[in-house]
């Protein structure tokens, strides 16, 4: 395919809609959002919306990248493009994992992604460019629920909300500011004897609230969901699980290269923590590399986007009146893999950009 102008780059996130130009270091819309689409009227809506009154551009002069889960289905995937193509009259479309897309942004095209979202967290390995999705494992446990716990344990201390709007906005802001995962729980729990983990937020009556414990128990459930009564594995298990329903060969590769995506990624030791425990829960002789944290998958798509691969990756508006749903313009090996050792060249260029700091846990 030609040399593509400028893309429009669409992450539909679990919690936050971003919307940017590709080659851009930060999305220039951010919205609230849902990422899983109930209503497609409204989805489509929303995304004229986008071109009309944000982009400003046209729909039909402008390719599109757009993110997709890991384990989005065939029919949601044929209802995008059609949307995008026969409703909005794009010229050309392609449809990442917004894992495969967080890997990119830290300039790897392999290894396994730990993605806490809003409300879902998920383990997704990735080879050369390509999920295996026979590997992603899920747990259903994301930031809203670190929220909706860190809620319930103020309260059972005594903390009073006016409403429920100022509960969950509070909630929130003391989660993104105070809250961070302990490296030993149990042992950091004795120590709140003493205060030393306190700290003062104060309301916006004026009140001072303290978060003392609190501030490390309410994301303890991302690594023990028994807490909440969930008898499921926490997110360490959840990433050697996916590492080992890969080749073997591959499992040490995928260990070195794990990396934290989504906002509760955010969360202060979360990195630490995640890398020290799988690495116990490992096969003998393998080990976890450092963690880092990518924690947009939009700065990913802006980055890929701009690539000189990028116009032969996607699919063309003529491909889909030739072939229609049955070309999907997303990642299969043969789509993919012939271009994935370009991308490994052209990822070692963007690894100095900054990441977008927009996202939310």
């Amino acid at each position: 395919m030609a040399h593509l102008p400028t893309a429009i780059v669409i992450d539909n996130g679990t919690d936050q809609m971003r919307v940017g130009t590709s080659g851009s270091t930060e999305p220039s819309l951010i919205c609230k959002n849902r990422g899983r689409v109930v209503s497609w009227a409204d989805m489509e809506a929303i995304w004229s919306y986008v071109f009309n009154r944000h982009v400003k551009t046209p729909s039909c002069e402008s390719p599109v990248l757009l993110t997709e889960f890991p384990l989005t289905t065939q029919s949601d995937r044929e209802k995008t493009c059609r949307m995008m193509f026969e409703g909005l009259g794009v010229p050309a479309l392609y449809m990442a994992p917004q894992s495969l897309l967080a890997l990119l942004s830290s300039g790897r095209v392999t290894g396994c992604v730990v993605d806490c979202g809003y409300d879902v967290t998920h383990t997704v390995p990735v080879f050369e460019g390509h999920c295996l999705p026979h590997a992603v494992r899920q747990l259903g446990l994301g930031g809203q629920d670190v929220t909706a716990h860190l809620a319930l344990l103020l309260k059972e201390s005594g903390a009073q909300f006016s409403s429920t709007t100022q509960e969950h906005d509070t909630m929130t802001i003391i989660k993104e500011q105070m809250c961070y995962v302990s490296t030993d729980p149990s042992s950091e729990t004795a120590t709140t004897i003493i205060g030393s983990t306190d700290a003062d937020y104060q309301l916006p009556d004026g009140q001072m609230l303290r978060v003392g414990s609190e501030r490390f128990r309410a994301p303890e459930i991302l690594f023990s969901p028994q807490t909440v009564r969930m008898v499921t594995q926490g997110i360490p298990s959840l990433l050697v699980s996916s590492v080992l329903e890969s080749d073997a060969d591959l499992w040490q590769l995928l260990l070195d290269n794990a990396v934290l995506a989504g906002g509760s990624s955010l969360l202060p030791g979360m990195g630490h923590r995640l890398r020290e425990e799988a690495s116990a829960l490992a096969p003998p002789g393998c080990r976890v590399g450092p963690v880092p944290v990518m924690d947009t998958a939009w700065l990913g798509g802006s980055l890929l986007a701009s690539l000189s691969i990028f116009g032969d990756m996607c699919i063309s508006a003529l491909e889909y009146q030739e072939m229609g749903t049955a070309l999907q313009p997303t990642s299969p090996p043969h789509h993919v893999h012939k271009y994935f050792s370009r991308l490994s060249r052209e990822c070692i260029v963007i690894r100095p950009l900054d990441r977008s700091t927009g996202n939310h846990c």
